[in-house]
């Protein structure tokens, strides 16, 4: 587990998100309240999707009032992330955590099963202690002698 761990606040600005990931070399961070616990996520490739093209959901005009023919609430949804100017806006909010209690196996399985590579790490009271990695899991196992 990686105890020097990068994290931003709930109002921290995108901007500031960008500079931090440009000069750590980070990939993703977790996101936290007041309390440090884990309220999301934000990778770097999630920045990425905003510099990907604009699509205004189709819509007709008729008789004055505009009918959307796609999901209007999944559009407005996509227009924060997009144009979002706080963490809160664009991470993603469900987040796997792990206990700090857990075994190797324990995050091993559950970095398979839901098919991530970061695993924020916390303590009984829901803070924020480490990250763990696909890394971290790859050099633990050489540790102990296991073929990988």
């Amino acid at each position: 587990m990686t105890k020097k761990v990068y994290s931003v606040k709930i109002n921290t600005p995108v901007k500031k998100i960008v500079e931090l990931f440009a000069e750590t070399g980070v990939v993703s961070v977790p996101v936290v309240d007041k309390d440090r616990k884990v309220k999301g996520i934000i990778r770097a490739r999630d920045l990425d999707l905003r510099f990907e093209e604009f699509n205004p959901p189709i819509s007709i005009n008729l008789l004055g009032s505009i009918l959307y023919l796609d999901d209007l609430a999944g559009f407005q949804r996509e227009m924060k992330k997009k144009f979002g100017m706080l963490a809160s806006d664009i991470m993603i909010k469900k987040v796997r955590t792990m206990p700090q209690e857990a075994t190797l196996h324990q995050l091993l399985r559950t970095m398979e099963k839901h098919g991530i590579y970061r695993l924020p790490i916390v303590n009984k009271k829901g803070q924020l202690v480490g990250m763990v990695t696909n890394t971290d899991i790859i050099r633990e196992l050489i540790k102990e002698g296991k073929n990988v």
